[in-house]
């Protein structure tokens, strides 16, 4: 599949991504129409992307996820993502690495270590 999706497939999508039961087909689907996903995609990991409420999708942990396992999927397709995917990468996501590693990116980040708590000697 190439080509736009429409707002309606977006909608599907956006849903599908937050009912359990859809989600992992929903990643392969999206992945199918390759480089037309890529601007939804970005609308997800850039925070542009809103729900009816006006919550960016980006705020809803689970569409975040799903965004990344679908570029995962599209592999080098999605490499205009890579600093969106870089920045998950950096916040610790557990789907980034494999994201970067499946377009060719260099894994550089490292994930941020959260602050110690404990005193200095």
């Amino acid at each position: 599949m190439n080509g736009e999706l429409s707002l309606k497939d977006q909608q599907h999508f956006l849903t599908a991504f937050q009912t359990p039961s859809d989600r992992a087909k929903a990643t392969y689907d999206l992945a199918a129409f390759k480089a037309a996903a890529l601007p939804l995609l970005c609308r997800i990991l850039d925070g542009t992307s809103k729900n009816e409420w006006g919550v960016a999708h980006r705020k809803i942990g689970i569409v975040v996820d799903c965004a990344l396992v679908t570029v995962r999927n599209l592999g080098p397709i999605a490499k205009s993502l890579e600093d969106l995917v870089r920045a998950e990468a950096a916040t610790g996501h557990p789907y980034a690495a494999e994201a970067l590693a499946a377009i060719g990116a260099q894994q550089t980040v490292q994930p941020v270590e959260p602050a110690s708590g404990g005193s200095a000697s």
